[in-house]
C-alpha cells in the first residue's frame, strides 16, 4: 500500500550558522510538510571519514570549541549515524548519504521544529 506524501517545500538556500572563521560548517534552512515545519540541517563531513566534522585546517581549533559547536557536531553525527544505521539495517540499505554542496560535503537532515503531544 502506499501512502500519499503531503507537499513538501524547501528552502532555496540554506544560512551559515557556524564561527565568523568557518561559517560554512552547519547550515539551515525552513521546510514546510504539508502542515509541518521543519528544520534542514546540514554539517559539513570530512570526505574520507563521512561521519566526523570537516573543521578546517587554517580555522583555530577555539573558534570550534566556542559555545560547544565541536561536541554537538560530533555528537549530532553519531546520533545520525547510529539512526541511519539502525534504518539502514531495517531497509537493507546502509549507504551514508552525502551530498555535495558548493562549501563541501554534507551530511543533510530533516528534523521538526517542535514536537508536540
Amino acid at each position: 500500500m502506499a501512502v500519499e506524501c503531503p507537499a513538501c517545500v524547501w528552502p532555496n538556500i540554506l544560512e551559515e550558522r557556524g564561527p565568523s572563521e568557518d561559517p560554512s560548517i552547519l547550515l539551515t534552512g525552513k521546510a514546510r510538510i504539508g502542515d509541518t515545519d521543519a528544520r534542514i540541517v546540514a554539517i559539513r563531513v570530512n570526505s574520507a571519514q563521512e561521519w566526523a566534522p570537516d573543521f578546517r585546517r587554517s580555522v583555530a581549533e577555539d573558534s570550534y570549541h566556542e559555545n560547544g559547536l565541536d561536541e554537538v557536531l560530533r555528537m549530532a553525527l553519531d546520533e545520525f549515524q547510529a539512526v541511519a544505521s539502525e534504518l539502514g539495517d531495517l531497509l537493507g540499505d546502509s549507504r551514508p548519504s552525502v551530498v555535495e554542496l558548493a562549501t563541501g560535503h554534507y551530511s543533510v537532515w530533516v528534523i521538526p521544529t517542535s514536537f508536540r503531544s
